[in-house]
């Protein structure tokens, strides 16, 4: 009787616990305040590009611009961004957005391309390709 008495103020205790407030000995260091903002823009981008694969555009594009904002520091994540950025431009017919966006992708990445079928697209392809020629004439 005595153990079931003692485990029950235990367990009691350990109760109480739970409610007390996370002490924590001071601020995150700006080494780790910049790694979790990495780690959320990763997520963002992710998020971003699920957003606009369920054609949820204004979703997609305030997460990937969030995801920029947030300092992504992958050339192939900084390259997405700008492409998907662009794809929604283009299919809210923002030719000039669309361009920058894709003159942005060009700047992290000058051998930048997309896929085939993406440059088969009717909206965006003609605009990758003459912000993409226009490229090739400014590396002349």
């Amino acid at each position: 009787m005595l153990r079931l008495i003692t485990l029950a103020l235990l367990l009691a205790s350990l109760a109480a616990c739970s409610h007390l407030p996370n002490f924590s000995l001071g601020s995150p260091s700006p080494a780790e305040q910049e790694k979790t903002a990495r780690q959320k823009a990763k997520q963002d981008l992710a998020s971003g590009i699920g957003y606009y694969q369920d054609g949820n555009y204004i979703a997609a594009q305030r997460a990937i611009q969030g995801a920029l904002n947030l300092g992504l520091t992958d050339r192939q994540d900084k390259v997405d961004a700008r492409k998907y950025l662009a794809f929604i431009a283009c299919l809210n017919q923002r030719q000039a957005e669309c361009k920058n966006q894709f003159r942005a992708a060009f700047e992290v990445d000058p051998k930048f391309t997309l896929s085939p079928a993406e440059i088969g697209h009717p909206l965006w392809g003609p605009v990758f390709k003459s912000v993409r020629e226009e490229q090739a004439r400014k590396a002349k």
